[in-house]
């Protein structure tokens, strides 16, 4: 049996067929969808296979397609408001949206944002985004958990679970969507982790 992946949909279109034809059907953003793991390629295009029927979707449809900027551009904080470097850089700080409301008015946190109750709770807390796998393994190897924001997971576009151990090239972690503990090859973790900018937080 083929790899799978438990992923989501970033933006809207259509399933093709093993030629590359439109099959007509539609599909929206933010879908959870269960493909195989590799993509393939068909008429220069790659494409995820639908794990359960025979359909393809876009690869870019669910990885995101990079850009390179030709010039300065300013970022908004909604579709006509123009925000400050520095108020671009709150997305980082703490939450996006109220933590009050649901979604989609509350609708992430940064590692900063979760920081201080850490803090309150354990006497310390340290943001690790960035700070490499083997940070992370020693972290854990001396007991420490790790919360670490990862890509495309579960389903979900963005995500956070908690680490607590590695043997090899395998890491434990507690999943709070899905309730369980699980495990995941060290490559295809990396891959999750790096969708989400390498945040991660500790104490």
């Amino acid at each position: 049996m083929r790899s799978r992946l438990n992923t989501a949909v970033l933006r809207g279109g259509f399933f093709y067929d093993e030629n590359g034809k439109s099959l007509g059907e539609k599909y929206y953003a933010y879908r959870a969808v269960t493909v195989n793991q590799s993509p393939i390629t068909i008429n220069g295009a790659k494409f995820y296979k639908l794990a359960d029927r025979d359909a393809y979707i876009k690869a870019t449809n669910i990885s995101g397609q990079g850009r390179v900027l030709k010039r300065n551009a300013y970022i908004y904080s909604t579709s006509k408001k123009r925000t400050t470097h520095n108020g671009a850089w709150k997305l980082y700080k703490g939450f996006i949206g109220s933590p009050y409301k649901k979604y989609p008015l509350g609708y992430w946190v940064a590692p900063n944002g979760v920081k201080p109750v850490v803090k309150h709770y354990l006497g310390k807390a340290q943001n690790m985004t960035n700070c490499g796998l083997p940070a992370i393994k020693d972290k854990l190897i001396n007991s420490h958990l790790v919360v670490v924001w990862v890509g495309m997971f579960d389903g979900l576009s963005n995500h956070a679970i908690t680490l607590t151990g590695y043997h090899g090239k395998t890491i434990y972690y507690n999943d709070p969507w899905t309730g369980t503990k699980r495990k995941i090859k060290q490559e295809i973790f990396a891959t999750h982790w790096a969708l989400d900018a390498h945040r991660a937080l500790s104490y």
